[in-house]
């Protein structure tokens, strides 16, 4: 998110714990078109051609937007292991091109790991936003379920498994913990559950709801340790075991890490 200050004329990030925007010209952390609309959107603002006070900004394989908070935003796509993911630049979606394809691959490491066949089971993906994860569980398993309940994701997200053609994948909009209360059955069906939450982790409901429906497998992605140390301590005192635990840094110069844990009931080890 870009900030301009009114009264200053200063464009950037604000400095970290206040409201004061550091101009900022150029960022060596942002890929190339992303770093070019910076810079397009400074220019903009100079020549009285846009007025916004903050700015979404997201980047795709072929250009970059920055929406004011006006209008409707422009649709971005990333080709991601074969899938043609679009959203825009208020709907959330993980930031470091460059990384995708990998958290893919460790996400669904104990899917491909196991060996065993899914095509009678079905996977969860809890705060599934436009599909990152759920398009390519349906790969492996005979039914995905994505819950998600931002309504510009779900509208991304019905359109990406549309134009992907793939049947037997499901979005959902419905919050997960509400989705763990209305719909036990669907949960106590599946064989494996990926969860991919904001910063503040889990909520009460949803991990209560995957212990007490029993998910064989749990693949975790997380934005922030300090959540993640805490939600996993409560899986494993529901009778989970931690498998494997990889970091990735996706957040380039500062110090939150990208972790994707994976958990096992003992009993379900294969």
């Amino acid at each position: 998110t870009w900030h301009l200050d009114p009264m200053t004329g200063d464009f950037g990030y604000y400095a970290r714990g206040t409201r004061t925007v550091i101009d900022t010209e150029h960022s060596p952390m942002l890929e190339p078109l992303l770093d070019a609309e910076l810079r397009k959107t400074r220019e903009d603002l100079r020549a009285g051609l846009t007025a916004g006070l903050s700015y979404q900004a997201a980047a795709g394989d072929t250009k970059a937007d920055a929406w004011p908070g006006v209008g409707e935003p422009e649709p971005l796509y990333r080709k991601v292991r074969g899938f043609n993911l679009r959203y825009d630049a208020p709907t959330f979606f993980q930031a470091n091109g460059l990384l995708l394809e990998t958290m893919i691959d460790e996400a669904l490491w104990m899917v491909k790991e196991g060996g065993a066949s899914n095509e009678a089971k079905t996977a969860l993906d809890l705060y599934a936003g436009v599909g990152f994860f759920s398009l390519p569980l349906s790969d492996y398993f005979g039914q995905v379920l994505a819950v998600e309940f931002d309504e510009r994701a779900v509208t991304h997200g019905k359109r990406n498994i549309s134009s992907s053609h793939r049947r037997n994948v499901t979005m959902n909009k419905i919050s997960t913990d509400r989705f763990f209360q209305d719909q036990q059955k669907a949960a106590r069906r599946a064989a494996f559950v990926l969860v991919d939450p904001p910063r503040t982790g889990l909520e009460t409901m949803t991990r209560t709801g995957i212990i007490e429906a029993g998910i064989p497998e749990v693949t975790y992605v997380s934005c922030d340790a300090t959540t993640l140390a805490r939600d996993l301590k409560i899986l494993v005192d529901g009778g989970y075991a931690i498998e494997r635990v990889v970091p990735i840094d996706q957040f380039l110069w500062s110090p939150r890490i990208e972790a994707i844990a994976m958990l096992r009931r003992p009993t379900q080890r294969r």
